[in-house]
């Protein structure tokens, strides 16, 4: 029978690329790339949907991200753009309120100023709107930061180390 040279450390190389510390660290630097590629690429009004991006949980195999506010609705659009395709119409009353007039009538807030620049405001009652287009940033993000994540000197510190990952 022969034997393969080399073929123990091969086997040891290769064990250490499958350490789940390995996985986590590497999880771990994918999830922080990611969040801070979502709060950069996500569309700002107010500033309150990229304050809600947070990473939550990481293990070996994935890491889970949190995007609250409006991610959703910016993600997958709304009304006929969105998965649903349908106009949007209010749930409890047959018309929708809310606040019109040009953007310089409002704060980023959302709510009228007071005195002469909220004076061009005015109430706009709809019985369906169609909706807002969407504004994808998350799968934008993911591919952005699993392109920029450095796997390939993650993997040459663990083949030449002993497995550790600095």
């Amino acid at each position: 029978m022969s034997q393969v040279i080399g073929a123990t450390q091969l086997i040891s190389r290769l064990e250490r690329l499958g350490n789940p510390s390995a996985g986590r660290t590497i999880m771990a630097k994918l999830a922080i790339n990611a969040t801070a590629l979502m709060k950069k690429n996500v569309a700002r009004r107010s500033g309150m949907t990229g304050a809600s991006i947070r990473p939550l949980t990481v293990t070996a195999q994935a890491a889970v991200i949190k995007v609250g506010g409006a991610g959703k609705w910016l993600e997958q659009g709304t009304g006929i753009y969105g998965p649903h395709h349908t106009r949007v119409v209010p749930r409890q009353a047959k018309v929708m309120v809310f606040m019109g007039g040009p953007t310089s009538a409002f704060r980023l807030s959302g709510t009228v100023r007071s005195g002469k620049a909220g004076a061009a405001a005015y109430k706009v009652f709809a019985r369906s709107t169609q909706g807002m287009n969407k504004q994808p940033f998350i799968r934008k993000s993911l591919i952005e930061a699993a392109a920029g994540v450095g796997l390939k000197e993650v993997v040459i510190v663990l083949w030449d180390s002993g497995g550790i990952v600095v």
